[in-house]
C-alpha cells in the first residue's frame, strides 16, 4: 500500500512555527551535537525544550562556538545547569555536548530576524531553576511563562 500524499497535504497543518513570545523559559536539554562552524572551530548545537507552561514541548536551538572568546557562553550553561565540568582544566568537546543532555535551567528567548527574513529565537541569559524562580518571586518585568 502507497502512501497518500493528497491526503497529507489537505489535513497537514501549517509546520511554520512562529518564534515563542520573548520572555523566561523553563527548558531541558535534549541534545547536543558536535559540528564545525564555517570557519572549521568547534561548535555544540543545543537543543532546548520548553518544560512547562503553554508553550510546553516546543523547542529552542542554539550554537556554542568553541573558541577562547566564546568559552563563557557554554561555561554559563554549564553553570546554570549545575554541571560539575566547570571546575575542570581540560575538558573535550564530547564531554560538554554528553554533559549538556538532560541539563534543565531558564532561558531567555528573544525574537531576532533571520538571515532569511524571518524572525527567528535566540536564547541567552542562562540561570539556575532556582535562581530563575528567585528573580520571578522578585517580580521581573519578564513573564515567567506565557
Amino acid at each position: 500500500m502507497g502512501i497518500n500524499f493528497k491526503e497529507i497535504g489537505e489535513n497537514a497543518q501549517n509546520t511554520d512555527f512562529q518564534p515563542l513570545p520573548e520572555a523566561r523559559y523553563n527548558v531541558k536539554i535534549t541534545a547536543a551535537e558536535l559540528g564545525k562552524t564555517k570557519n572549521d572551530n568547534d561548535m555544540i548545537t543545543v537543543t532546548f525544550d520548553v518544560m512547562q507552561g503553554k508553550y510546553t514541548n516546543r523547542k529552542l536551538w542554539s550554537n556554542f562556538t568553541l573558541t577562547d572568546k566564546a568559552y563563557v557562553y557554554i561555561y554559563t550553561l554549564l553553570k546554570a545547569i549545575g554541571s560539575s565540568l566547570i571546575d575542570e582544566e581540560d575538558v573535550a568537546p564530547k564531554d560538554i555536548a554528553q554533559a549538556l543532555i538532560g541539563g534543565q535551567c531558564s532561558v531567555m528567548a528573544n525574537v531576532e530576524q533571520g538571515l532569511n527574513g524571518k524572525d527567528r529565537n535566540t536564547v541567552s541569559n542562562f540561570k539556575s531553576l532556582e535562581e530563575a524562580g528567585e528573580l520571578a518571586d522578585a517580580g521581573s518585568s519578564k513573564k515567567l511563562f506565557e
